[in-house]
């Protein structure tokens, strides 16, 4: 029987704004964000995990720390793993972007970029080269990579054989685990998606 990898993927947890917030932008997990982690933590602790990625982004990071401290890891952080780089728009609402212009990145955003940012074209080769390598360096193991909705929502649309134009076309929320299991001969299996029952009469406790 071949022994797949098996690769969490764990989104960022919640940081309370409400702005565009990309490879540029660095805010702080919210309160919310921060109990999110600890349900995280709990999680973890009955996962079987052998090494944690992320990305180098504040809010990833925190989120990565408190799987990582449950079992005892490091977290490897990984500059590809960034959320896509909205350039000039980073730290915009949506309000404060012309209509015109956003529509217009909204019907194409594999093919147009926000001013001095990426394509969700280029955001893809970036993540699914450093996906590559993680997976290629971790054969058999498991592994939990935590990083943003773009690049998360980048890989589970390459594992199911997605165009890119079906990123937004399933939920994942903050703090939530996904699952996937990397066989040798190249097959991958999505085992789970945006799972957050670990949560449930955790983190929405009061205090």
């Amino acid at each position: 029987m071949l022994q797949a990898t098996r690769v969490f993927f764990i989104r960022h947890a919640d940081c309370d704004i409400n702005v565009y917030a990309g490879a540029r932008s660095n805010p702080p997990l919210s309160e919310v964000g921060k109990k999110q982690v600890e349900a995280l933590s709990f999680w973890a602790k009955n996962a079987d995990i052998d090494k944690v990625y992320s990305s180098p982004l504040v809010r990833a990071m925190d989120t990565a720390k408190g799987i990582a401290m449950a079992k005892g890891l490091e977290v490897n952080p990984i500059d590809a793993l960034k959320e896509l780089d909205f350039g000039e728009w980073e730290g915009l609402s949506a309000s404060d972007i012309p209509a015109e212009e956003r529509e217009r990145w909204y019907h194409e955003p594999l093919t147009t970029a926000p001013p001095g940012g990426e394509t969700l074209t280029e955001l893809a080769k970036r993540v699914l080269s450093a996906y590559r390598d993680i997976t290629d360096s971790n054969v058999g193991k498991n592994i939990a990579i935590v990083a943003h909705g773009g690049p998360l929502r980048t890989i589970i649309c390459s594992i199911l054989g997605l165009h890119l134009s079906f990123l937004w076309n399933f939920e994942l929320a903050h703090a939530s685990v996904s699952a996937a299991d990397i066989y040798p001969n190249g097959y991958s299996l999505l085992v789970f998606l945006n799972n957050t029952y670990f949560r449930e009469g955790f983190f929405d406790k009061k205090g």
